[in-house]
């Protein structure tokens, strides 16, 4: 069943929280544990640093080879690591929900839990989008550089 079908059937109509209360995405970030704030926020400088490279690279007219070699072993690095730091980032705010709801008692509401969960999977969000943008200018700038020895 749907959440508007079960309006419709309950007849309860919908409330927004106030703004306060309302999660967005710098509120994540800004919730998040410091060490898993700072695996966020550098994922996003990871992600901005592979495109910006990525975008040099294009416009630099096939210049030097080394440097598409070092552009290429970034992107390498990026594909590996990104989606690795982000899981891991998102396995301990899992952990931490876990261990959460379990010393608590009364046992935390769901809403309670929301925060831990949207950290968990902006956290994974952030490493697979690094990645993919990474894997993508990697075969790109790999295939570009094969194609200029040739």
């Amino acid at each position: 069943m749907s959440l508007a079908f079960a309006v419709i059937e309950t007849g309860a109509p919908f409330h927004s929280r106030p703004d306060a209360q309302v999660l967005t995405l710098p509120r994540i970030i800004a919730h998040a544990n410091p060490p898993i704030r700072l695996l966020m926020i550098a994922l996003v400088i990871v992600t901005v640093a592979t495109v910006a490279l990525w975008l040099w690279r294009v416009l630099r007219a096939r210049d030097s080879a080394q440097q598409d070699r070092a552009a290429i072993a970034f992107m390498s690095a990026v594909v590996l690591a990104a989606p690795l730091l982000g899981f891991t980032a998102a396995a301990f705010d899992l952990l931490k929900a876990c261990l959460g709801i379990l010393n608590d008692l009364p046992t935390p509401g769901f809403f309670a839990l929301v925060p831990a969960f949207a950290e968990a999977a902006f956290a994974s969000f952030l490493g697979l989008l690094a990645a993919s943008i990474a894997a993508v200018a990697h075969g790109h700038l790999t295939v570009r550089s094969a194609h200029a020895s040739v």
